[in-house]
């Protein structure tokens, strides 16, 4: 990915060659590629124009005109260009680097290198820095040389009168220029530092751990070394930071987020990390979708687009369930809050759980949230932001009925009135071990995972015989749609999400899905939550 001062687009390069620019600041697509190269290495962009090194040479590509090959840059691993889209900087394996008139297809500088590969290169005013693993040059007008041992990438401000580098102790090194005078250091990470982007008196940097591969850790730092904000992202591939705004790109078509130089998210086309819940909103329009790093984002269903995301919690989003006229949105998190959020606004109120909140569920008229935490099940008011009822029970599920909330313990599956929540004792029959249940839209069914059976009860008469069907596999999450005719269970020791008609209770069909997370119903359609993107399926008659 590459960015320009001044300018608001991102430049990505997908896995086809294939170069495409995004709107940063409303994360659209344009909807013209600029072009597609073969075997593309490096990629860097001006405000109108970008290049990019290649086996073959370097290709520029803009908006107008055919492409430009550079045809004798062929050692070309890392590019730059100038931000009026005329000058070209390539650095190559040995060190060496050129400059280049982009217009003339004509070099204009070359300066030797010193046996290490370019890693990190920029161009200003016909002035190149080159950064290797021996440190940093400046090729121009004033050339000075730098020696840092390890330096591994770096950058100087729009003012070039500092530059910081990153190196493979995890240390960050600022230098001033013109001299090349050692200012100050400072350990950003246990690891090297892979990336580094400074804007002004903001610097942010990158390191992948070893031991946590998938989550590397991104820090902002003031010019002095002091710390702005952390968050790890799901392997970031590259970012930029200018304008006050930090890029972020995840290696694929697109940027994955856009935050403000003090952490705050924009947008993000990605999903949450590891997704762990999934609701859809009563009229099907909208998907909630949680994860590990405790946003929420909410996107529409017609086309996947985003919406806006919720921020907010601290720690991983356990449930998120919409309210009956999908106003509001409910979520429980390890961070011991459930959270009451206006789907239009994206404001929330914290309602404080005093333990895990790991599932939630919302009374028949909205009026109250219900939560299940590590021991106890507790009502609160929504309106007043209250709480009203707490008892103590522990178990996996909970689900709502017009008169009573469902809660599963130790010994079974147990009715609590509400908002009271009183223990009203057992359903139609003693459950002694259940590993999932729901309840219809209307209160009147149960359904539950009974061992090696799934059992359809009739909520409200005990007397009613239920209705069985033996599986095999252990369901761990049942879901009723809206016009309660289908239910849907998910099965992960099995890898399989199952329909099931209600009238009479029959397996429809199967769906294999080994890493499915959670899943939504809608009166005709599916979602569900894997740990890498959202799969919905159509019910099918």
């Amino acid at each position: 990915m590459a960015t320009a001062p001044g300018s608001p687009w991102a430049h990505t390069l997908d896995s086809g060659g294939v170069v495409n620019r995004w709107n940063a600041k409303a994360g659209a697509l344009d909807p013209a590629p600029l072009g597609r190269v073969e075997a593309g290495v490096s990629l860097a962009a001006s405000v109108d124009r970008c290049a990019i090194a290649t086996t073959d040479g370097v290709t520029v590509l803009g908006r107008k005109g055919t492409p430009a090959v550079l045809t004798t840059a062929r050692n070309g691993v890392v590019v730059a260009i100038s931000p009026d889209g005329r000058l070209l900087a390539v650095g190559s394996k040995s060190g060496a680097c050129e400059l280049w008139s982009i217009a003339e297809r004509k070099r204009i500088g070359a300066w030797p290198g010193r046996g290490s590969p370019v890693r990190s290169l920029h161009l200003a005013d016909r002035n190149v820095l080159a950064i290797d693993a021996q440190g940093a040059r400046i090729h121009g007008e004033r050339p000075i040389s730098i020696r840092i041992r390890g330096a591994r990438c770096g950058m100087w401000n729009a003012k070039r009168d500092w530059l910081a580098v990153g190196c493979e102790d995890g240390f960050v090194r600022t230098y001033a220029l013109p001299d090349g005078k050692p200012v100050g250091s400072w350990r950003a990470h246990a690891t090297p530092v892979e990336l580094l982007s400074l804007d002004g008196d903001c610097l942010v940097t990158k390191t992948t751990s070893v031991e946590i591969v998938y989550s590397p850790n991104v820090i902002a730092w003031t010019r002095s070394g002091k710390k702005r904000w952390e968050r790890d992202f799901v392997a970031p591939a590259s970012f930029a930071l200018a304008n006050a705004t930090l890029i972020i790109g995840n290696g694929s078509h697109a940027p994955a987020a856009v935050r403000s130089a003090d952490g705050r998210l924009r947008w993000s086309l990605d999903l949450p990390r590891d997704p762990s819940s999934l609701a859809v909103r009563p009229d099907g329009t909208l998907l909630a979708i949680a994860g590990e790093g405790g946003a929420i984002a909410l996107r529409r269903t017609a086309n996947q687009t985003l919406v806006r995301v919720l921020e907010g919690h601290t720690a991983l989003v356990n449930s998120v369930r919409f309210s009956p006229d999908g106003k509001l949105l409910a979520s429980g998190s390890w961070d011991q809050t459930v959270r009451i959020w206006n789907v239009e606004s994206g404001e929330s109120s914290a309602l404080a759980n005093g333990e895990s909140a790991e599932a939630v569920a919302w009374s028949r008229g909205g009026k109250f949230v219900f939560s299940r935490g590590d021991e106890h099940m507790v009502a609160w008011d929504v309106e007043r932001s209250q709480e009203v009822g707490r008892t103590k029970i522990a178990g996996d599920g909970i689900a709502i009925g017009p008169k009573y909330c469902y809660a599963q313990s130790i010994m079974g599956t147990v009715a609590l009135a509400i908002p009271s929540l009183e223990a009203q004792g057992h359903l139609a029959r003693e459950i002694n071990y259940t590993s999932a249940f729901g309840v219809d839209a209307g209160g009147e069914r149960l359904a539950a995972a009974e061992g090696d059976a799934i059992v359809l009860y009739n909520a409200l008469k005990a007397t009613t015989s239920p209705k069985r069907i033996q599986i095999e596999g252990q369901i761990r999450q049942i879901v009723f749609n809206a016009t309660g005719k289908w239910l849907v269970s998910r099965d992960p020791r099995a890898g399989v999400v199952r329909l099931w008609s209600t009238a009479p209770l029959a397996h429809h069909y199967t769906m294999s899905l080994p890493d499915a997370t959670d899943l939504a119903v809608a009166s005709d359609r599916i979602w569900i939550a894997t740990h890498t993107e959202i799969v919905a399926y159509a019910i099918r008659e």
